[in-house]
């Protein structure tokens, strides 16, 4: 079965990036969250809430998505937020020690809090 990655992206609380991601982060998707990413930040939205709950899985490659993003994000004043991520998905964020640097919010509510 291909890998496939659906994301929906639109401007929350007036400056905020609200992207929700559904399916699979790989090295087959990774470029389109990336790109995404890219297209927001050339627009000087560095203020990003990612909703995870649909993620089924990520690999190293989806992973350097993040980090690549909330060094970005964190340059400009801003920050990223991981909302509602699966305990699967948050296990590899854990595995890898980039739970540390890494925003997670288990509701919108908590997510807008870091900003």
């Amino acid at each position: 079965m291909a890998s496939d990655l659906k994301i929906a992206s639109r401007v929350i609380e007036g400056n905020i990036v609200f992207l929700d991601l559904e399916g699979s982060l790989d090295s087959h998707t990774y470029d389109r969250l990336e790109d995404e990413l890219n297209r927001w930040f050339d627009r000087d939205y560095y203020r990003v809430i990612v909703r995870m709950r649909y993620v089924e899985y990520i690999s190293s490659a989806g992973v350097g998505v993040f980090v690549g993003a909330v060094n970005t994000t964190q340059e400009a004043d801003g920050d990223l937020v991981l909302l509602e991520t699966t305990s699967k998905v948050r296990e590899i964020f854990e595995l890898l020690g980039l739970a540390r640097i890494l925003n997670f919010a288990p509701d919108l509510e908590a997510a807008l809090d870091y900003f």
